[in-house]
Parts: C-alpha cells; sequence; structure tokens
C-alpha cells in the first residue's frame, strides 16, 4: 500500500512528496518499481508508533532490505519517502541531519539512529530553499501522524536547541579552530618553560 501527499513550497515550480510505503518483506521490491526507487537521492523515515530510523541514500529499495536485516529495524511498520525531483547528494544529508535533531526532540517517539548524521560541511547550490524545505517534512510527517509536536514548538524546545546532533554554523566552526590552536600554543609555552627549568636544576 503506498500513500502519496504532494506538498507545494515557495514561489518555484519544485513538487516535493511524500510516499508512504509497509515496511514488511516486499517493501524493496516495491519501491525498486517506484519513480527515484534506484539511483536517486532519497531521504526516509522508518517508524511505528514509538520508535523511528531516519536516513539517506541513493538507492532506497537496496538500503530498506538492508534495513530489514537488522532486528531493531524489523519492529518498525512503515516508511515514508521524502521524493523531489531536485534533491541532490549534498541536499539529502542537510536535511536527514535536520529530521535526526527535531526527532531527537520529540518526547514521545524513541530515535533508534545512534549518530546525527552527515551533514555537509561546505555550503551548496540553493542550501536556503532545502533548509525551508525540512519544515514542510515536518509539517507532512505531522499530517500523517508520523511525528507529534509541531515545527515552530518543537525548534523553540530546549532539548532541540542544545541537541548533540546540532551541527555548529561557520561561525561557530571558525571559533572552535581559534580555540583550539590558543589551546594548542599555550600547551607548547608550558612544555618549553617547563623544558627551561628542568635545564637550569
Amino acid at each position: 500500500m503506498i500513500a502519496t501527499g504532494p506538498l507545494y513550497f515557495d514561489s518555484d515550480v519544485r513538487n516535493m512528496e511524500i510516499k508512504t510505503v509497509e515496511f514488511n518483506d516486499d517493501v524493496s521490491s516495491l519501491v525498486q518499481h517506484m519513480d527515484k526507487g534506484t539511483n536517486w537521492p532519497v531521504v526516509y523515515i522508518i517508524h511505528n508508533d514509538n520508535e523511528v530510523y531516519v536516513g539517506e541514500t541513493c538507492n532506497v529499495s537496496t538500503r530498506l532490505q538492508q534495513h530489514r536485516n537488522n532486528q531493531e529495524r524489523r519492529r518498525l511498520k512503515l516508511v515514508e519517502l521524502v521524493l523531489d525531483d531536485t534533491l541532490n547528494k549534498s541536499a539529502t544529508l542537510d536535511i536527514e541531519q535536520s529530521l535526526i535533531r527535531l526527532y531527537s526532540a520529540e518526547e514521545e517517539l524513541t530515535l533508534q539512529n545512534m549518530n546525527g548524521g552527515q551533514s555537509p560541511s561546505h555550503d551548496y547550490y540553493n542550501r536556503a530553499r532545502y533548509t525551508e524545505m525540512v519544515g514542510q517534512i515536518w509539517m507532512e510527517l505531522c499530517a500523517n501522524g508520523s511525528a507529534r509536536t509541531g515545527y515552530s514548538d518543537l525548534v523553540n524546545n530546549a532539548l532541540f536547541k542544545f541537541s548533540p546532533y546540532t551541527a555548529l554554523t561557520e561561525e561557530q566552526t571558525i571559533i572552535k579552530g581559534n580555540i583550539l590552536s590558543d589551546i594548542v600554543s599555550h600547551a607548547d609555552d608550558d612544555n618549553r618553560s617547563e623544558e627551561r627549568r628542568v635545564g637550569k636544576e
């Protein structure tokens, strides 16, 4: 069974849709025959009433079969496939990480992901629009019951703001680099001072 819901946003022509598919032993062969089921970047959410797993891949048919071989994943019942003609690998990595952050703050659901995804550390074409897409995706996930808390409520939640899955901004990355450089520099100064002191003894 496949349920489909198209979403339109922004002023461009892009049409993003979320397809819901049962996560059973037939899921791989079913998805393989779908448009974008192979050889296309896709974000997916596998879930039941209590647990959720978020992923991204360029071959969702094969990846879902791998998940069926995982005992923890097999407890999940449905897959939400986020499909869009304009998705690229950088965008799916970004969307995956954003959804993991959102689900990590969902108090009613247990996130099965063991890490925060792999957000691209670089900028890429139309990144702002793909960032905006996350809110649209979340709204649809709330509408079909695979997410519970509204987007704006969630992003203002302390669990979301201080999530361990949060990626550093470019400015924060520069500051982190400066701090690490200062630490190394001071450690080197301390080592030289200690060597001079020991030499005088």
